[in-house]
């Protein structure tokens, strides 16, 4: 089992701060496939947007330890480039 953090900021890019945590857990079986789920946060650039939250699930698979297929499902809620929905 690991935990992760992934971070970062821009200047008037898409979003000035974004943060990301979760948790993936490795198979003892097969230690090169790796399912993680995780919950991040970010701030758009511009005043009055909505600030989006976001929550994912993902499944990195290899069979040779050197490439791996990647598959994940991803929810935003607030999303600030969609401001007609409320979820994505």
């Amino acid at each position: 089992m690991m935990l992760f953090v992934r971070s970062g900021w821009s200047v008037g890019f898409l979003a000035n701060w974004a943060l990301l945590c979760g948790i993936g857990w490795r198979s003892p079986k097969t230690t090169s496939d790796l399912f993680g789920t995780g919950f991040g946060w970010a701030r758009p650039v511009g005043y009055g947007v909505a600030q989006p939250v976001h929550m994912g699930d993902f499944l990195s698979v290899s069979r040779d330890g050197e490439l791996c297929a990647y598959t994940g499902f991803q929810l935003v809620i607030h999303p600030s480039l969609n401001p007609n929905v409320d979820t994505i």
